[in-house]
C-alpha cells in the first residue's frame, strides 16, 4: 500500500467572496420558521422520534411533514426559505433566501460553507427532520452535517465505499437512506442510527472534531449493502416508501413501499427491495448511461433520463415502459438528460422538470403530453434544478398555487440561477384550455385529477420525439386523435410565438460563482506557478509563500497566457527536478506532496533566496515545505504529550504516595497490637524505632527522596557552556500563511481511515502520527532525513572533450578516459567543471596582469563579442582597476565550457545543460572545453603531462 499523500490549497484573489469556485452539482432548498422551531422536534435516547401515525393521510401527509416543527407560538413565516448548494469545488454553501413581492424575486444572503470534503461534492439529501444534512463525495466518504443556522458544524464521516460516492436518495417520511458509487455498491443507512452516535459523541466535542476515520467501528454499525452482479457503476438513486399506497398492494411479492431504483452505466434501471437487499426486477430500453432517476411517492411509477437524449416513464407493476420521450437539440442529434426533478405541484406526480448537457431546461407532463423550455441554450449543462415556491404551499391542486414559484439551476458554471416557472408553466395551461375549449373539448388542464385506486397500463409503449428547437411543441402518438390533431395545430401555431419565453430568457436572479482555474503551467525554479481563470485572469503564485506574486489582470486573447508562458520560459534558464504536482479539480491550485517525488528538488540555498547562507549549502524544498506545514503541529503536539507525560507521573505519583501510606498505617496497627504483651521498656523502644521521619531508613523518606531527585533530574535543564556551544546554521524553510488549508490523502482501499482538510493554524497537536499525521511527515518533523529518497537519483552523468578549433592557441588536450567520465551531483556548478579540468591537465593558469591583457587583444580583435560576453556573463567584465598583477585567474575565467554548441554561463550547473541543450535523440551530456581567449604566445601555456591523468 502506497503512503498517504498531502496537499494543500493556494488563495485566490477574490477568496473573500462566499461564492462557488466550480459547477454546481446539487441544488435543495427547507423552510425556515423562527429559531426556536428546531427545538420543537422532540429527542428520546437520542434517537430522533417522530408521529408516523400522520404518515398514512394521504392528503395532510406533505403538509404535516413540512409543518412538523413550523409553527411557533401559532405563527409560521412561508416566504423565507434557506438554499443549500453543492459544488466542485468541495463545499456546501448555505443561502437565505427572502421573498420580495415588489420584484417577484428571492434574494439571497450568504450563511455558511461547510468545507470538510476534499473533493466534489456529488449529492446532498436533507434527513426527515431537516436538521441533519447527508452529503456524499468523490473523497469516497459519506458525511453527516447539523445544519441548525444557528450552529450548523461537521458531525461524523463514514468511508464505506471504495470510490467515488456519486448519489444519495432518501423519503419524506422514512428513516432509511442509500448511496451509490462507482464502485458498483449501494448502502442502505439508518438515518436514525447516524443521530444516535452523534448524540453519543457530543458530550466529548474533541472526540469527534479529530475523528477523521470510520466512526462507525467505534459503534459496531455498518449499513446493508447491495452488490449489483454484474458489477456496474451507480450514478443515480431514488427510494419511495409508497406512504400512499394501501398495504395490500405490492408487486413481485415485495411490499412496494421499501423500494430503490438504481441507474447505471449498464444502461439499465434495477428496481431494489431496502428490507432485504436484493433486486427485485431490471428495467431494460435506455441506450446509453442512465444518469437520473426518480420514483413516485407510491412506489408504482418510475421515470429514468440517460445521456442516450430520452426520458422512459415506466410502470414498475407490469416492469413495462409507458411511453418514451427524446430531446433532439438544434443539430438534430440526442440531448442527453442530466437531471430529473417532480414539479411539486402536481401530486399525481405525472411532470417532471428535465436538465440536459446542452443547457437547456424542459417542462414534460407525461399525462397531457405538454411540453415547454424553460431555460434556452445555457453555455454550460444543466446539472441541477430546484424549484422553489414564494409564500405558498405546494399542498394544493390548484395549479395557481404555483403562479411565483421559481426554479433555481446550477451548472457546471459555479453560478446559481434564479428563473420564472409558476407563471410559465400558467401560461402554458391557459392557453391549451383556452384553445381546446374555442375546439368544443371541455377537458380543463388546469387541474390534475387524482390518482385512480385501479392502475392501467396500455398495451403497447409510445415514443414521442421532442424536437427542443421550438419553445413548445406536440407529442403525438402513431394515430392522433381528433383533439389531439388540434392540439398539435396549436402547438404548431406557437412554435413562432416568443410570448411564451419572453419572461425566461433572462434569470431573476443570479447568485454569481467566483472564477475557477483553468490553465496552469509550473516554471523552470519549480517555486512558481502561472494560472489562468475562467474570466481571462492571468496571475503568478509563489508556493513556497502561498502569496500571490503578480496579478496581470483580465485578458481577452486567447493566447495571453501561452504568450506569458512563452516569456518566462525563454527569461528564466534554471532547472529544478518537478517535486510537487498540480490539480485543478476544486477549481483552484492544489499543491499534492507524494512522498516518493516531494523530496527530489535540492537546490543552493543561497539560489533559494538564503542570502545568509554559504556558497556550497544546499537545501530540499520538500523538507522545507512539509515543515511550512506542519511546524505549528509539531509545537502543539510537543505541548501536548509533555502535558500528558506530566499528568500521568502526578498520577503515578499520587498512587505511590497513597500505597505507601496504607503501608504505613497498617504496619503501624500491627506493631501496636504486637506490643501490648511486651513490657514497658521494649514498648517504648519499639515506638520509638517505628515512629515516622525519625530515622533514616524510613521507607517514606526513602521513597519521596527517591521520587523528588528524579522529579528534579528529569525537569532540569542543564546549564548552557557559550564558549563550548557547537554553531547550529539556521533551519532553512519556507513560510506560509496559517490560513493555508492542508489536506491529507489516504489510498482508496484504506477504509479505514479519510482524508481531512484542516487549516494550519487549526491543528491542535491531537492528531496521531501514523493514523492522522503520516508516518514520513512525522519523520521528517522529528529531525529525520527523507528514507524513500535514491541518492543516485540526484545525480547526472556526463563526458568532457576539448572542444576542436582552427585556432591552435584555444584548444587543449584531453583528459584521459577516467577523467572524462564523471558521474556528479545534478546542481553541480559548470565553474566546479572548470577546475577540475584544471586540475586534471595541471595546466599553469596566466596570472591576473597577463589574463587582462589577452582580454584586451581578443576584444579589440572581436569587439561584437565584448558587448555580447559581457551581456551574457556578468564575470566577464575588463577589470584595469584595483587589480593583484600577480594574483592566478580562475579557473572559470580562464575555460569556455559548452554543451552541443551553447556557452554555458559558470554559475549554471549540469542539470540546465542536461534540460535546455541536451538533444532529444541523445541520452547523455557532453560538455567541451577550450581556452576563452588565445594566448599572448603559442608556448605561453605549459602543460604537464605528468598530471595529465
Amino acid at each position: 500500500m502506497r503512503e498517504p499523500s498531502i496537499s494543500f490549497l493556494l488563495p485566490y484573489p477574490n477568496d473573500k467572496i462566499k461564492s462557488h469556485r466550480f459547477g454546481i452539482n446539487k441544488l435543495l432548498y427547507r423552510k425556515e420558521y423562527s429559531s426556536s422551531s428546531f427545538q420543537t422536534t422532540t429527542i428520546t435516547n437520542n434517537i430522533l422520534s417522530f408521529n408516523n401515525d400522520d404518515l398514512n393521510d394521504n392528503n395532510n401527509n406533505e403538509e404535516k411533514i413540512n409543518n412538523e416543527y413550523s409553527t411557533v407560538n401559532g405563527k409560521s413565516d412561508f416566504n423565507n426559505y434557506t438554499l443549500f448548494s453543492a459544488g466542485r469545488d468541495g463545499t456546501i454553501k448555505c443561502w437565505n433566501l427572502q421573498y420580495d413581492q415588489n420584484s417577484n424575486t428571492q434574494n439571497h444572503n450568504f450563511l455558511f460553507s461547510l468545507e470538510e470534503h476534499v473533493d466534489w461534492v456529488n449529492d446532498m439529501i436533507l434527513l426527515k427532520d431537516k436538521r441533519f444534512l447527508i452529503s456524499c463525495s468523490n473523497d469516497n466518504t459519506v458525511m453527516l452535517w447539523n445544519v441548525n443556522l444557528e450552529d450548523p458544524k461537521y458531525c461524523l464521516t463514514y468511508r464505506t465505499h471504495t470510490d467515488y460516492v456519486k448519489c444519495l436518495a432518501s423519503t419524506n417520511n422514512s428513516n432509511y437512506f442509500c448511496s451509490g458509487g462507482l464502485d458498483c455498491s449501494i448502502f442502505i443507512w439508518d438515518a436514525e442510527r447516524l443521530v444516535s452516535i452523534v448524540k453519543h459523541y457530543e458530550k466529548d466535542i474533541n472526540n469527534i472534531n479529530n475523528n477523521y476515520y470510520d466512526i462507525q467501528n467505534l459503534q459496531g454499525y455498518y449499513p446493508s449493502q447491495v452488490r449489483p452482479s454484474p458489477k456496474h457503476s451507480i450514478y443515480t438513486l431514488a427510494m419511495s416508501d409508497g406512504s400512499f399506497v394501501n398495504n395490500n398492494t405490492s408487486f413481485g411479492g415485495v411490499d412496494s413501499h421499501a423500494i430503490i431504483a438504481a441507474g447505471s452505466t449498464d444502461q439499465n434501471v434495477r428496481i431494489y427491495d431496502v428490507r432485504s437487499a436484493k433486486k427485485i426486477t431490471k428495467l431494460r430500453g435506455h441506450k446509453d448511461n442512465v444518469r437520473s432517476v426518480l420514483l413516485t411517492n407510491d412506489g408504482l411509477k418510475c421515470f429514468s433520463g440517460s445521456t442516450d437524449g430520452s426520458v422512459r416513464y415506466w410502470d414498475l407493476r407490469t416492469q413495462r415502459c409507458l411511453n418514451t420521450f427524446y430531446f433532439n437539440n438544434n443539430n438534430h442529434s440526442s440531448s442527453s438528460i442530466w437531471s430529473l426533478e417532480f414539479d411539486p405541484y402536481d401530486l399525481e406526480q405525472n411532470t417532471v422538470v428535465c436538465g440536459t448537457r446542452d443547457g437547456n431546461v424542459y417542462y414534460l407532463d407525461t399525462k397531457y403530453k405538454k411540453f415547454t423550455k424553460l431555460v434556452d441554450h445555457f453555455d454550460s449543462s444543466i446539472l441541477t434544478t430546484c424549484i422553489i415556491p414564494n409564500g405558498d404551499n405546494t399542498n394544493s391542486n390548484n395549479r395557481k398555487k404555483e403562479r411565483n414559484a421559481n426554479i433555481w439551476i446550477g451548472t457546471s458554471d459555479s453560478s446559481i440561477f434564479q428563473f420564472e416557472y409558476g407563471k410559465v408553466i400558467d401560461k402554458l395551461y391557459e392557453d391549451i384550455n383556452q384553445h381546446l375549449q374555442q375546439d368544443g373539448n371541455t377537458n380543463n388542464l388546469s387541474t390534475t385529477p387524482k390518482l385512480s385506486s385501479s392502475f392501467s397500463s396500455p398495451n403497447t409503449s409510445r415514443s414521442f420525439i421532442l424536437n427542443t428547437m421550438n419553445s413548445s411543441l406536440q407529442l403525438m402518438s402513431k394515430t392522433p386523435t381528433k383533439s389531439s390533431t388540434s392540439l398539435s395545430q396549436f402547438m404548431e401555431e406557437n412554435n413562432n410565438n416568443n410570448n411564451l419565453n419572453e419572461n425566461i430568457t433572462q434569470p431573476k436572479n443570479i447568485i454569481k460563482g467566483s472564477p475557477a482555474i483553468i490553465k496552469h503551467h509550473i516554471l523552470n525554479d519549480r517555486k512558481k506557478v502561472l494560472a489562468k481563470d475562467t474570466e481571462g485572469r492571468i496571475i503568478l503564485y509563489d508556493i513556497t509563500t502561498g502569496k500571490i506574486i503578480y496579478d496581470y489582470g483580465l485578458s481577452k486573447d486567447e493566447n495571453a497566457f501561452d504568450l506569458k508562458v512563452k516569456e518566462f520560459t525563454e527569461k528564466e534558464i534554471i532547472s529544478v527536478r518537478n517535486w510537487f504536482t498540480i490539480e485543478r479539480k476544486l477549481g483552484c491550485l492544489e499543491v499534492v506532496l507524494n512522498p516518493n517525488d516531494c523530496f527530489n528538488a535540492e537546490n543552493y540555498a543561497i539560489e533559494s533566496g538564503f542570502l545568509d547562507a554559504g556558497e556550497e549549502d544546499k537545501v530540499n524544498f520538500g523538507v522545507m515545505m512539509v515543515k511550512a506545514l506542519f511546524n505549528q503541529w509539531k509545537v502543539k503536539r510537543d505541548v501536548y504529550i509533555r502535558s500528558l507525560e506530566e499528568q500521568h507521573n502526578q498520577q503515578v505519583e499520587e498512587k505511590e504516595v497513597s500505597e505507601l501510606k496504607d503501608l504505613q498505617k497498617n504496619s503501624t496497627q500491627q506493631k501496636q497490637e504486637t506490643n501490648e504483651d511486651t513490657t514497658t521498656t521494649s514498648k517504648a523502644t519499639t515506638t520509638t524505632n517505628t515512629t515516622p521521619n525519625s530515622t533514616p531508613n524510613n521507607p517514606v523518606n526513602n521513597t519521596t527522596t527517591a521520587n523528588n531527585t528524579n522529579t528534579t533530574t528529569s525537569t532540569n535543564i542543564p546549564p548552557m557552556n557559550n564558549s563550548g556551544m557547537i554553531y547550529v546554521p539556521p533551519e532553512r524553510t519556507f513560510f506560509l500563511p496559517d490560513t493555508i488549508p492542508v489536506i491529507i490523502h489516504f489510498e482508496k482501499t484504506d477504509t479505514d481511515k479519510s482524508a481531512f482538510k484542516k487549516l494550519i493554524k487549526d491543528f491542535n497537536g491531537k492528531e496521531v502520527e501514523g493514523t492522522n499525521i503520516p508516518e514520513w511527515i512525522s519523520h521528517i518533523m522529528n529531525g529525520g532525513l527523507p528514507t524513500n529518497v535514491n541518492a543516485q537519483s540526484h545525480k547526472l552523468s556526463f563526458y568532457l572533450e576539448p572542444l576542436k578549433t582552427e585556432d591552435n592557441n584555444t584548444m587543449l588536450p584531453a583528459l584521459s578516459q577516467s577523467a572524462g567520465k564523471l558521474f556528479a551531483h545534478r546542481i553541480l556548478r559548470i565553474y566546479r567543471v572548470s577546475q577540475h579540468i584544471v586540475s586534471k591537465l595541471g595546466l599553469q593558469l596566466p596570472n591576473r596582469k597577463e589574463f587582462e591583457e589577452m582580454k584586451r587583444r581578443f576584444y579589440e580583435r572581436n569587439p561584437e563579442k565584448l558587448k555580447f560576453d559581457q551581456q551574457f556573463d556578468e564575470t566577464l567584465q575588463l577589470n584595469n582597476n584595483n587589480i593583484n598583477e600577480n594574483e592566478a585567474v580562475k579557473p572559470e575565467e580562464y575555460l569556455e565550457i559548452s554543451c552541443y554548441g551553447n556557452v554555458l554561463k559558470n554559475r549554471w550547473n549540469l542539470a540546465i545543460a542536461n534540460t535546455f541543450f541536451r538533444p532529444n535523440n541523445v541520452s547523455y551530456i557532453v560538455l567541451n572545453y577550450k581556452r576563452r581567449y588565445p594566448n599572448l604566445s603559442q608556448n605561453s601555456d605549459n602543460v604537464n603531462n605528468g598530471k595529465n591523468k
